[in-house]
């Protein structure tokens, strides 16, 4: 790998480099979100032309263009923009509570105006619900590369599918709009998708080894040339710190094994908080030193009800060092999700050296080396959890710290940045130069 890509080469229109347009919601807040800005920045150190267009601006950066005016308005309009988005589903199911992941790709309006004045080569789309119709991806007129951070680009409209596999053929029968009927929303939803997109140059990508293989068997994207490049991580931010300092500045006991979960949203039960929770209650007794469990993100207060052991509550961090030092000051980071891609904590965390505990079944698996960086549960339960933290419990100091170390290492040589810019960047060169 070298130490910056060659972003030269291939030039774009009238002579100039290759420019590339990143599409997403957002430039701040959740992974996805995060991902994309990251990649954004990445390429830029680089030398690379690279700019992004979002529906909402939170970071002020002349290179990142949003649709809106920065601020509340743009806030606003992402809201509105959502709101919008799930028309259809509040019509036909309004007598459901709770459908938040679930996307109809109906959003009208249009931004392939705004995408012509910055007249990029290649666009990459990456998480853009309710700012992206399905309607506007054929008037985009340009290669697309689209990075899959969830189901949702080619569901009938739902971001992860469970147990449900009508994905692969036609939708129909939703289980998450809990419908009898064949020809409900989700099958017009992707149907519609197969129909628009059938004459697009779409190149999906899996940004884990799961969703890559799951794109492969839908009937959206099946038959299209699926890549395989990992979101990274800055490692020159995230990197180890003595644990003791780590400690030291957020008050944990010294003599404390430390677990660490976070997520945006601590109470959506796909994140496997419960399993954790359960998980502590039966072994908490087995370790040799008491547990401490720090947890951070939104939603803390019902998170904190009925656990086994002493936590500390960090809220939503939005600082990197602040999430720096929660993880350096862990023993674990612990995301036991039940259904989940590869979250941009999971490589934080490793990054950091703290060795992430996840659960098996999906794109999480890709970074870890069971016993070697971290431990899987293979499967979402308590008992596989349980397990999981009891090997942790087991290790003694010179196993502890080798585990360390060969998190780091595995965060440096499959996660940094610098790959995944070369990757995406010798990408975009052949969409370009196929034109």
């Amino acid at each position: 790998m070298s130490a910056k890509p060659d972003c030269s080469g291939i030039t774009g229109q009238a002579d100039r480099p290759l420019r590339v347009l990143h599409l997403s919601t957002d430039d701040a807040g959740s992974g996805a979100f995060k991902g994309a800005t990251r990649l954004h920045h990445a390429l830029r150190r680089a030398g690379c032309d690279s700019h992004m267009l979002v529906g909402c601006q939170s970071v002020d950066d002349p290179t990142i263009h949003c649709t809106t005016r920065r601020g509340v308005v743009s806030r606003m309009a992402r809201h509105a923009h959502a709101w919008v988005d799930a028309l259809p589903r509040r019509f036909f199911y309004s007598h459901l509570k709770n459908t938040a992941g679930w996307s109809g790709w109906w959003c009208p309006w249009p931004i392939h105006h705004a995408i012509n004045t910055l007249a990029p080569d290649v666009v990459h789309l990456h998480w853009v619900g309710g700012f992206v119709s399905a309607q506007e991806i054929p008037r985009i007129g340009r290669p697309l590369v689209w990075t899959m951070h969830d189901m949702g680009e080619f569901t009938g409209g739902c971001r992860f599918t469970a147990d449900c596999v009508r994905f692969q053929s036609r939708c129909g029968c939703c289980p998450q709009l809990k419908s009898s009927r064949e020809n409900d929303l989700s099958r017009r939803t992707l149907e519609k998708k197969i129909r628009l997109w059938s004459n697009v140059s779409i190149t999906p990508v899996g940004t884990s080894a799961w969703m890559a293989g799951l794109a492969r068997q839908s009937a959206v994207f099946g038959h299209r040339d699926i890549r395989r490049i990992p979101i990274s991580v800055p490692i020159n931010v995230f990197r180890p710190m003595p644990m003791s300092e780590a400690r030291s500045r957020l008050g944990l006991r010294e003599d404390a094994t430390v677990l660490v979960f976070g997520s945006a949203h601590l109470q959506d039960p796909r994140k496997g908080f419960h399993l954790l929770r359960d998980a502590l209650r039966v072994c908490a007794g087995s370790f040799a030193r008491p547990v401490q469990l720090l947890i951070f993100g939104s939603h803390v207060a019902k998170a904190l009800e009925g656990l086994p052991v002493p936590v500390r509550a960090l809220g939503y961090l939005r600082s990197e060092e602040d999430l720096r030092v929660a993880y350096a000051a862990a023993d674990a980071y612990v995301l036991p999700s039940v259904l989940d891609n590869l979250p941009s904590t999971v490589l934080e965390a490793l990054a950091c050296g703290t060795p992430p505990i996840v659960c098996g079944g999906g794109g999480a698996m890709d970074a870890v080396r069971n016993g070697i960086v971290g431990f899987l549960a293979p499967r979402p339960t308590v008992e596989d959890v349980t397990s999981a933290l009891l090997r942790l419990a087991a290790l003694n100091d010179v196993s502890r710290l080798a585990m360390r170390t060969a998190c780091r290492h595995l965060a440096e040589t499959e996660y940094a940045e610098p790959l995944q810019v070369e990757r995406y960047w010798a990408l975009y060169r052949e969409l370009a130069g196929s034109r």
